[in-house]
């Protein structure tokens, strides 16, 4: 092209080119035309981004930045150049990157050569787009990264609104593709957009525009011309007529590349003619590939590259300086949004929603960017459409933790003019984001719904639904306030995993066909098989309505009517509970507790176990895994009623229920009737067939109120007569955060003084029962259904409780203001051995009470503070009569250093046979060894023994072999301090 012809596209040029809204800069002083700074800094191996390679690895994504040394303008303009090399070699560093980048700083421009992901496999076709894809990613990350510099720490002082992109062969493939190819429906049908990321890809820098404001191509090519549309941003081309490595027209790329077929410059500019794009061509006649480089292969580079070099880049300098400087465009509003707020009709650059939310009163037309976020610690924000439609050239994005609010009939589609969304810009739909459907008529959901969202509502006219597009999976919230979800062909599933179990928010609306609700089993107590107390929260389900990766169930019904049910075979795996087979079972090996366990019957027509809606089932299976509950969507809104029956014996009364929703529920909410105990108990599996019941009562327990969606618990009727337990809507959670946080009424400032006191093997001290003990005016020191627990048996037989009345409490309640006061303790253990005692939690009591463990069989008395152990021997399975807890309202502790040493005095085993050792916290002061003996009846002295004093402790072995069996005393002085402590030998 002539350089009079270039002269007349630049005047139409600056004529003609609508840019953003841009604030003006310094142009005077020859500045951006003329080398007006004589030196240049440069910063190598920024890092911009970093994005997954061919290999699979993480790649850190580097660029070199050139500025003009000595410069103090606030806000300059940006060129990005890229390599070039086939998308197989090149580097940032190489010489005419460092030339161009190094002449433009030189001008006041803040340049960067940027390297970005390499290779490609297999070598074909396909690939080659996706490497020019991945480097167009890339690319757009350090536009991006210029543009949060700018809006940050501002390091380059950069001009957001004057960022340019250009590259050499590969490098122009990707200035390209960012300037021109911005819909997913451009990217040829051979390339998963989608698992690449996307357009913009996930290269760094998210949440800022990588919109260019022109575009510099250098021997570089497009698939197809099309790409290029009217509102795009100028283009400049430089390319030789006789490459044979990229076409000048079109045809396939040459060189080692898989055949490819390509538009070249000589067809990319004219369409960019046709479609009113501001462009300039220069045409190197008869010239090769990339005639701006030396000689590098045949076909490539030119003898005269300086030439080639200088004259591309005075046509570059002159077709940008008209862009810099502001020209006649219409400047559109732009809205950030932190409260509750409408928006009008009409033209707008950027909308951030950053709070609240938005309502649209008129359709709107965005040039910039619509960003609905999630900030951290704010109202979560929301874009309400209201039947209006967001369009025009810019780009919309529904961030993770908003909610999209929408109305039209065809819902919101991924690309295109129909449904709410119709920008022709990216589309962005977070699949950890809201999406709510609340038109006024029936609803599609549309293509542009995530087959994975956060939430869904459905708000729509009674008579109306809304149909599904495609399968859906919801992570956290099925809301279905009105009208039908129309799933029929189309798989709903609410999802469960360690992060949480999703819901369904109570609501007047259906959902059309059965869908799938997970639960995931906690694998943290009990990794392997195990019993889990389950429930199905549907009318309609039955136990094939239970997936499990690895269960198969066992029914067998001689168990029901077996004396020796522990004997049959094969051994059952699914059990219900019914109470009543206390007075019915034939078992003769079983305990009153362990006889109402049956293997529920099978329905008539089908080999499955019909479930009634509340009730809870025993089933063994392993943890780690994820279950699916299918059915259908029924009386979702309105309470669940379960009839209880009487107690059969003065001792039975348990019921294995589910919570009945398909969501948690919240215990303390729930009416309890005349005549049922106020407790809720869940067992945690400890083994395949061992656990432990942790109950819970008025804000107390091992649990806490909120029972998970599809969990079983029992509960005790204390009356002979029927009662009916209803579940009322106020009981359920409905917000996921709540629904999988161990929640309780009271919130966590609980004033109530309280024991927590464990009892485990000292073989295996991570299985442990657990008693409670607390005090709250209204409580009395007998049983007491409002503020007491009932003991359940442990199927491990490690059981720990209260006694009050005669009955076994888990947690006992006693009255405000204290009196003293002594608490049976009752205790079990599946062998003899070495057992601990310790207060895990001894909380909010005042100074003047005192609560002391004593052992009638030793004569210990251990006064009790957080974490104080007790360890002892047991000679049989039982320990009833020789524990007790003491409760003075005189402060007994530590009123001599002798009383302090005795408490923290530790002699086990006792009983002991042929040795026990003795653990005492040393003293400060106490040096040496420290010395023992055991005196008679008689007080004889019939053993003497040195303990060494060592660090924080004074431990030793003391024998009794050789003494007679009976009750001796152990003499212990330390620090003055005189210790004697009553021992047991056998």
């Amino acid at each position: 092209m002539k350089s009079t012809l270039l002269l007349i596209w630049l005047l139409i040029l600056g004529a003609t080119v609508t840019v953003a809204a841009q604030t003006p800069i310094d142009t005077t002083g020859g500045r951006y035309f003329q080398p007006i700074f004589p030196n240049v800094t440069v910063t190598p191996n920024v890092v911009y981004g970093s994005a997954v390679n061919v290999l699979g690895g993480n790649q850190q994504l580097l660029m070199d930045v050139y500025q003009p040394t000595g410069d103090v303008a606030p806000e300059r303009p940006v060129i990005i150049f890229a390599h070039q090399g086939g998308f197989v070699t090149g580097s940032k560093s190489e010489q005419y990157m460092v030339d161009v980048c190094t002449r433009f700083a030189r001008l006041g421009y803040v340049t960067a050569s940027i390297d970005y992901r390499l290779l490609f496999f297999p070598l074909d076709t396909t690939n080659v787009s996706v490497a020019a894809i991945r480097g167009m990613q890339d690319m757009r990350a350090a536009v991006r990264f210029f543009r949060r510099d700018a809006a940050n720490a501002n390091t380059y002082r950069a001009s957001p609104s004057r960022i340019v992109v250009g590259g050499a062969s590969a490098g122009a493939f990707m200035a390209l593709e960012v300037g021109y190819l911005d819909r997913a429906s451009e990217v040829p049908s051979d390339v998963n957009i989608v698992a690449l990321g996307g357009i913009e890809g996930a290269s760094g820098n998210p949440g800022f525009s990588s919109a260019v404001l022109a575009v510099l191509n250098l021997s570089g090519a497009l698939d197809p011309p099309s790409l290029i549309e009217a509102g795009n941003a100028p283009l400049y081309s430089a390319h030789g007529t006789a490459d044979v490595v990229v076409p000048y027209f079109k045809g396939r790329v040459g060189a080692s590349l898989p055949p490819k077929y390509v538009f070249g410059s000589g067809l990319l500019n004219p369409r960019a003619t046709a479609v009113g794009v501001p462009n300039v061509l220069r045409r190197f006649s008869k010239a090769p590939h990339l005639p701006q480089y030396p000689v590098q292969s045949a076909g490539t580079g030119s003898a005269n590259s300086a030439a080639y070099a200088d004259t591309t880049f005075r046509d570059i300098r002159a077709f940008l300086r008209p862009l810099l400087v502001p020209v006649t465009a219409t400047v559109y509003p732009s809205l950030v949004i932190n409260t509750p707020t409408n928006i009008d009709g009409g033209n707008y650059q950027d909308i951030t929603i950053n709070s609240s939310q938005a309502v649209l009163t008129g359709n709107i037309t965005v040039y910039g960017s619509l960003t609905i976020r999630s900030l951290p610690g704010q109202t979560p924000s929301s874009l309400k459409t209201n039947c209006f439609v967001v369009d025009g050239p810019g780009n919309f994005e529904l961030q993770a933790g908003a909610t999209l609010r929408i109305c039209s009939t065809d819902g919101i589609a991924a690309s295109g003019a129909t449904g709410d969304i119709r920008n022709t810009g990216t589309r962005t739909f977070s699949s950890a984001a809201g999406y709510a459907y609340e038109g006024t008529a029936s609803q599609v959901t549309g293509s542009g719904l995530p087959t994975q969202v956060r939430e869904l509502e459905v708000a729509v006219p009674t008579a109306s639904a809304v149909t599904l597009t495609n399968a859906l999976r919801i992570s956290e919230k099925l809301m279905p306030t009105s009208g039908t979800l129309n799933n029929s062909g189309q798989a709903v599933t609410l999802l469960s995993g360690p992060a949480g179990t999703a819901l369904v928010a109570p609501g007047a609306g259906s959902v059309s066909s059965a869908f799938a609700l997970q639960r995931y089993l906690d694998p943290a107590v009990n990794p392997g098989l195990g019993y889990r107390h389950l429930t199905l929260p549907f009318d309609d389900a039955t136990l094939a309505n239970l997936a499990a990766p690895a269960f198969t169930p066992v029914l067998n019904l001689a168990y029901n009517t077996s004396p020796r049910p522990d004997l049959v075979t094969p051994f059952p795996n699914v059990y219900g509970y019914d109470q009543r087979r206390a007075t019915t079972s034939p078992a003769t090996s079983y305990t009153e507790f362990d006889k109402g366990w049956y293997v529920p019957t099978l329905s008539p027509a089908l080999p499955v176990v019909t479930s009634a809606r509340g009730q809870g089932y025993a089933i063994n299976l392993t943890a780690g895994q994820t279950l699916a509950f299918t059915g259908s969507l029924s009386r979702n809104n309105e309470p669940i009623a379960v009839t209880l029956d009487g107690a059969a014996t003065p001792t039975a009364g348990w019921h294995l229920l589910g919570n009945p929703f398909p969501s948690a529920l919240n215990w303390d909410n729930v009416p309890i009737p005349a005549g049922v105990g106020s407790a809720m108990y869940i067992f945690v599996s400890t083994s395949q067939y061992g656990g432990q019941y942790r109950a819970y009562v008025n804000g107390i327990g091992g649990v806490r109120a909120t029972i998970p969606l599809g969990q079983g618990f029992f509960v005790r009727s204390l009356a002979t007569a029927p009662a009916t337990l209803t579940f009322p809507l106020s009981a359920r959670i409905s917000e996921f955060g709540a629904a999988n946080t161990a929640t309780v009424q009271r919130g966590t400032a609980d004033a109530r003084p309280r024991l927590r006191l464990t009892l485990a093997s000292a073989a295996a001290p991570t299985q442990t029962d657990e008693t409670y003990l607390y005090l709250e005016a209204g409580a009395n020191a007998g049983p007491d259904a409002q503020f007491d627990a009932y003991k359940m048996p442990n199927p491990s037989g490690l059981n720990l409780a209260s006694l009050a009345g005669g009955q076994a409490l888990s947690i006992n309640g006693l009255p405000l203001p204290i009196t003293s006061t002594v608490v049976p303790l009752s205790l079990t253990a599946p062998q003899a051995g070495d057992y601990v005692l310790t207060a895990e939690q001894f909380v909010n009591f005042a100074p003047g009470i005192a609560l002391t463990l004593t052992d009638a069989l030793t004569g210990t008395r251990t006064p009790l503070a957080a974490g104080v152990e007790y360890r002892f021997t047991l000679a049989g399975l039982t320990a009833n009569g020789r524990f007790a807890l003491e409760l003075n309202p005189a402060n007994l502790t530590a009123t001599s250093s002798a009383q302090a040493l005795a408490a923290q005095l530790q002699v086990y085993p006792n009983p002991a046979s042929t040795s026990f050792t003795v653990l005492l916290p040393r003293p400060a002061g106490s040096q040496g060894v420290v010395s023992v003996h055991l005196t008679n009846a008689l007080g004889q002295t019939v053993q003497r023994q040195q303990l060494a004093a060592t660090g924080q402790s004074i431990q030793g072995e003391v024998s009794v072999r050789g003494l007679a069996p009976g009750v001796y005393q152990l003499h212990i002085v330390v620090g003055g301090s005189p210790v004697v402590r009553r021992v047991v030998v056998q």
